[in-house]
């Protein structure tokens, strides 16, 4: 008798599900694409990494040919920069955009600066500047006049405090003018059907990046700029964002575009409840840069883990698209353990059609070209057979050729699997009747075929 281990693979090309939309003067309808149900799907690709479109790591080197980029873009289900293999490498893109419409280009926007640039990824600074400076906002609306608008020391800056930041001469906008509003879902609009740039082809949506709503991200404002407009109304802002957000998905959804937000609300909390709901309304998907923290701080544990999870099954239940972005630390094992620990969290709550994870490694860096593909992306698990439960104070969901199962605690724990058969803990690499889980990590247990000949 010879005991085979399987199913591994550690093949690169499995075929993923694709993200469609369905517009006939209806709501967006999203639904599955492949028939693979080995694939493991929703991996993708946030910031390009130069070298996977040009002959280097840097966008000012020669393109790469079509097929090397085919191979190196064609792993992602979706991309969020994607304009920069538009402005970059044009052959490429006009071959993706005609042949591999399964992955998902979105154009990417800072939904509320201007910046003094020629970067495509920001609103046009020098339209504002001349014909609508009354749409910056400023540091001190007491006793303004029409010229102050004109005066960039007066209004807020990204960066405040070193001129020579490229931050620094990147501007707020005030989302709430109405004017901004319906000039900004028009031009948005040119952008991604490829109008403004005269591309042949559009994208398939539009990532708007920096949607600061919730409690506490504009707090930092009114402590440095106490007289602002918004000093002190959270609320105020917030709900102007979230109707600027409203008046831009309904002109994209009306092209047949869908808008996806970057935001900075709360997940693992209450705190922000009513503004989840209103945000709902106003997009058709959310991704979020805090997956199971909010920035530096330590990775959430048991229950506000355990809401966090919700409120990433809660966005899918409204039929929105979750994108998780994670950060995992500089180097080591533990950086490992932390992948696994938010992949593993993501594969409890990832339904295939609308799920989407990245992880980068090491620090909050966009220059920073180490955005490893882990060899968990490519194990076939198939899809999922049922919702997460719990597993002694684990918690485990079952895929169809795997068991996943995180430990949100901050002890060990040892777990026993709960569906018949032999297991291999594809972390460990060996046979186990029982699985001991480091503090905030996961696994993945691949059965074990017995192959009698």
């Amino acid at each position: 008798m010879r005991t085979k281990l399987s199913p591994i693979s550690h093949q690169t090309d499995c075929s993923y599900i694709a993200l469609f939309l369905v517009l006939f003067c209806s709501p967006v309808v999203f639904g599955v694409g492949s028939n693979d149900s080995e694939a493991v799907s929703g991996i993708s690709g946030i910031f390009l990494k130069p070298h996977e479109i040009m002959r280097g790591n840097k966008w000012s080197r020669p393109p790469l040919d079509v097929k090397s980029v085919e191979r190196n873009v064609g792993r992602y289900d979706a991309i969020w920069t994607s304009e920069l293999i538009a402005q970059c490498n044009r052959p490429a893109w006009e071959y993706l955009r005609r042949y591999r419409r399964d992955v998902k280009m979105f154009y990417n926007i800072s939904g509320d600066t201007s910046r003094r640039t020629t970067e495509s990824s920001y609103f046009d600074y020098d339209y504002i500047n001349t014909y609508h400076p009354e749409w910056f906002l400023l540091a001190d609306t007491r006793e303004a006049s029409p010229k102050d608008f004109l005066d960039p020391n007066k209004r807020i800056r990204v960066n405040y405090t070193d001129p020579t930041s490229s931050y620094y001469n990147r501007f707020y906008i005030d989302v709430g003018n109405e004017a901004f509003q319906r000039w900004a879902a028009k031009r948005l609009l040119a952008r991604v059907s490829g109008e403004y740039d005269k591309s042949a082809f559009s994208h398939d949506g539009l990532l708007m990046d920096n949607v600061h709503i919730g409690s506490r991200r504009m707090q930092q404002i009114t402590q440095r700029h106490p007289h602002w407009k918004y000093a002190n109304d959270m609320d105020g802002w917030t709900m102007a964002f979230l109707a600027y957000l409203k008046i831009v998905k309904a002109e994209l959804n009306r092209h047949g575009f869908i808008l996806v937000v970057n935001h900075s609300m709360d997940y693992s909390s209450d705190l922000d409840q009513r503004y989840w709901k209103e945000l709902y309304g106003c997009v058709d998907g959310i991704l979020t840069e805090q997956s199971l923290r909010r920035g530096s701080l330590p990775y959430y544990t048991d229950d506000k883990w355990e809401a966090s999870i919700k409120r990433h099954e809660g966005i899918l239940r409204e039929g929105l698209i979750d994108w998780w972005f994670c950060y995992p630390s500089e180097s080591g094992l533990r950086a490992y353990d932390e992948f696994l620990y938010s992949y593993c969290s993501w594969l409890l709550c990832k339904q295939p059609e609308r799920s989407f994870y990245h992880a980068k490694k090491g620090s909050h860096s966009y220059g920073n070209p180490e955005v490893p593909w882990y060899e968990e992306y490519d194990l076939p698990i198939g899809e999922p057979v049922g919702d997460r439960y719990p597993l002694g104070k684990c918690r485990a969901r079952k895929y169809r050729n795997a068991l996943i199962i995180v430990n949100p605690t901050e002890q060990v724990q040892r777990v026993s699997p709960d569906i018949g058969g032999k297991w291999l803990d594809w972390t460990a690499r060996e046979a186990v009747d029982d699985v001991q889980i480091p503090p905030l990590t996961g696994r993945i247990l691949l059965p074990i075929h017995n192959d009698t000949r």
